[in-house]
């Protein structure tokens, strides 16, 4: 190799102009098939659910035609065909019937996050902020368990909120709330060591982490093994109808 080569400037610049073209094209190409991957989940989903609505399947035998669909295509195409993706496929299309209002931004993953938002309002304000400002798949996933729409919402009123869903709206760069030093203050963790197992039980504090989604796991792998008053329960920024309440006393409460 000639080394003079190698220690001129003009070919150290040449590999970074190369280096900063092939990143570039390698950018294209994955946001060009992603966005082809979501249009297609979106249209295989349009084509379930004008199966269902045309045959009425939906109303007498919609999961086994989710099955018998999901066992021949595997055949055909490969696993990333099970029932439980076809479902979420389905629900990709009822949720979001406007395929032009799919965003460019977000990869199925991110849909995937978002079909789990339930609240209509938080669902199109975390499209349009992860969209906006560029989240990466885990820092949707954050923001939806801290609850940071319903969080803004609350200090919002009827047109406040509207505006949240439609323009969106950072206040902080997303982090993990449990490492919050002010958290771990609250909740008497700050200075957990120093307590004997005695004091530990008698004056810690009772902690509830309040989540789009109840997920045990979050405060389980992330707070000192030891802590057992910590608890987790799905937050919601509305009341439950008298059906809904009804319906949640019957399957809760063993007479």
């Amino acid at each position: 190799m000639n080394k003079s080569l190698i220690k001129n400037k003009g070919y150290e610049l040449l590999i970074k102009d190369v280096g900063i073209l092939l990143e570039e094209v390698r950018k294209k190409v994955y946001t060009e098939v992603n966005s082809v991957l979501v249009k297609t989940y979106w249209e295989i989903g349009r084509h379930i659910v004008k199966f269902e609505q045309k045959g009425r399947e939906k109303a007498e035998y919609g999961s086994a035609l989710l099955d018998k669909l999901a066992e021949d295509l595997i055949v055909k195409y490969g696993k990333g065909f099970s029932r439980d993706n076809l479902e979420k496929m389905r629900k990709f299309y009822v949720l979001f019937s406007n395929s032009e209002t799919l965003l460019r931004n977000l990869s199925w993953s991110h849909y995937c996050i978002l079909l789990r938002v339930n609240d209509i309002l938080a669902r199109n304000f975390y499209s349009v902020e992860a969209d906006k400002e560029k989240w990466s798949v885990r820092e949707l996933d954050r923001q939806v368990n801290s609850s940071l729409f319903e969080r803004l919402a609350l200090s919002k009123d009827a047109q406040g909120v509207l505006s949240l869903t439609k323009k969106g709206q950072i206040i902080e760069k997303p982090q993990d709330l449990i490492k919050n030093p002010y958290v771990l203050d609250f909740l008497g963790l700050s200075e957990f060591e120093q307590f004997t197992e005695k004091e530990l039980e008698e004056n810690l504090t009772i902690g509830i982490f309040l989540c789009a989604d109840k997920k045990e796991a979050i405060v389980k792998y992330t707070l000192p093994v030891d802590v057992k008053n910590i608890f987790a329960a799905k937050y919601k920024l509305y009341l439950p109808d008298k059906k809904e309440t009804g319906r949640e006393v019957k399957e809760n409460v063993k007479y």
